[in-house]
């Protein structure tokens, strides 16, 4: 494989690989601090150690199934709002690139697309990106939140 920076083999595998490392194990302790944060409030004021049902130590899933099913029914919905504004924000940027600076894209892959032009390409970005806002949307309607979630998540 080609190196992707100037720092080389073995130092940017190496870097790549501890950058992995460490996002994993930052998103496997936020994880853990929501789901021991949600059974305290879900516990009342007892402590989550003694009232809840603990956690698997590697998927961090609840061993009770309803516990998992409200906390990830939970856990889908407030996911909504963030990912609104996430796809609305650059399905804007991508219409207004397209509509008044539809060059901007060309000199990163000038082959990439040959049969389209740029301003094609960023509109069909925006479509993406409008469509599954529009796809989660739906799925945040839905009566059944753990089948949405399977079918959305």
């Amino acid at each position: 494989l080609p190196q992707l920076s100037v720092l080389g083999r073995p130092a940017e595998p190496l870097l790549l690989g501890g950058a992995l490392l460490l996002g994993e194990a930052a998103g496997y302790l936020l994880e853990r601090r929501m789901r021991l944060a949600f059974l305290e409030r879900a516990a009342g004021r007892r402590s989550p150690a003694a009232a809840a049902p603990p956690l698997h130590p590697w998927t961090l899933r609840f061993t009770d199934p309803e516990e998992e099913a409200v906390y990830t029914a939970k856990a889908f919905r407030s996911a909504f709002p963030p990912l609104v504004v996430f796809l609305a924000v650059w399905a804007a940027v991508h219409l207004i690139l397209a509509a008044v600076y539809p060059v901007a894209i060309s000199p990163l892959a000038p082959d990439a697309f040959p049969h389209t032009t740029a301003r094609q390409v960023l509109f069909l970005a925006a479509c993406t990106q409008l469509s599954g806002l529009i796809a989660r949307w739906r799925a945040d309607r839905m009566q059944d939140q753990q089948r949405a979630r399977v079918l959305f998540g």
